[in-house]
């Protein structure tokens, strides 16, 4: 299910970190890609994981019974 919580998330995350370092770093373009993209895909891993952890309904939600990620 990790997969299903990154296709969600990523494009938020992503677009926000890009807007945000785009306005920081103007003169690289490739660090700004590089950095927003892994973002992108870190953040809503580590949300899926917290929450797999700390919420219990969560685990239903998933069909992860046990809380294991």
């Amino acid at each position: 299910m990790q997969p299903l919580v990154i296709l969600v998330f990523h494009y938020f995350v992503q677009q926000k970190v890009h807007y945000l370092m785009a306005e920081a770093v103007t003169q690289q373009e490739w660090l700004v890609t590089i950095v927003s993209w892994t973002a992108g895909v870190l953040i809503p891993v580590l949300l899926y994981l917290l929450l797999l952890k700390r919420i219990p309904w969560v685990c239903t939600v998933y069909e992860n019974p046990k809380g294991q990620p």
